[in-house]
């Protein structure tokens, strides 16, 4: 496509690019794979700079994505069978096994276990914890397929405290403090917190966040007043909904902070075991791994003794 006539030159201008693809074809339905679409801020000008009205992009848009869309390829257009796969849900990954879960919390001897098998007493208590600015990582169900937590190996905390965004950066992930923690939101109130009017299950857009919303949730804004935000609407993980149900009920916040589950040069936790490793490695206060809720001892919040400490 780089040569054909009128293509933009210009890397940078992309969506010039966009607007002469469509020019193009007349189409307004886009669909997307590649390494550019990992690129969440020129996603969204996609949306708002060219006449594309509807745009898919894989989750995990690289080559391992695109694989994904080659065997579907094959399956419908090559071996003329029927296919009716949408990519409605991000968690592919092999669902642990109960016998892990619970040997996993069993060999945490040095921390407070508690056993918690009603969901909502679960997201009460870890509410409890992320009101006292303390970070938690949840572990649940099948993992992400691609580079982004989706609440099912995430590290948590209230985006409401600006340092939290510094801490997690500094002395969890141990990355640049610049670098921006992204908030997942309840669908039906997004609109109130950010300037986007659809699903964005996949966090791959960087939508701006709206004036007054800035100063309650500072630690998830970045320093260009833009978020990569995930919505968690009403057919998506039942578990996410309750937790943000619970936490806007305590805050009047709809929205957590979000962030891949695993330390620096580590890819994201994939099994009970690591999960608990990598909480004992880390300031990481607390792991909600239904139905067991994992706690350190004598740690205490950002608005206690000090930041992780």
């Amino acid at each position: 496509m780089p040569s054909s006539p009128g293509w933009p030159s210009t890397s940078t201008n992309w969506p010039a690019r966009w607007r002469w693809l469509h020019a193009q074809t007349g189409a307004r339905t886009l669909c997307f794979a590649g390494g550019t679409g990992l690129n969440c801020s020129a996603n969204e000008r996609l949306l708002r700079e060219t006449p594309f009205r509807r745009v898919f992009i894989l989750p995990a848009p690289g080559d391992a994505g695109t694989a994904i869309g080659c065997a579907l390829y094959g399956l419908a257009e090559l071996g003329g069978q029927s296919c009716d796969f949408r990519w409605t849900s991000d968690y592919m990954g092999p669902e642990p096994l109960a016998g892990q879960i619970e040997a996993a919390a069993q060999s945490c001897a040095d921390l407070l276990i508690e056993r918690l098998d009603d969901p909502a007493a679960m997201c009460a208590r870890m509410v409890d914890l992320l009101c006292e600015a303390r970070v938690v990582a949840l572990y649940q169900g099948r993992s992400e397929f691609g580079s982004r937590a989706l609440g099912h190996r995430s590290i948590l905390g209230d985006p409401r405290v600006g340092a939290m965004r510094d801490d997690i950066n500094a002395r969890i992930q141990q990355r640049e403090w610049f670098r921006p923690l992204a908030p997942m939101v309840l669908l039906e109130r997004v609109e109130n917190f950010f300037d986007v009017c659809r699903p964005v299950p996949f966090m791959q857009y960087a939508a701006p966040v709206r004036e007054r919303a800035v100063r309650l949730i500072p630690a998830v804004t970045h320093v260009d007043c833009t978020a990569r935000l995930q919505t968690v609407g009403p057919h998506d993980d039942p578990f996410l909904r309750a937790l943000l149900h619970a936490f806007d009920a305590r805050t009047g916040v709809p929205v957590l902070l979000n962030t891949s589950f695993n330390r620096r040069e580590e890819p994201i936790v994939e099994t009970p075991a690591e999960a608990v490793e990598t909480v004992r490695r880390t300031p990481i206060h607390a792991l909600a791994m239904p139905p067991f809720l994992l706690r350190k001892r004598d740690r205490y919040g950002l608005r206690g003794r000090g930041a992780l400490e």
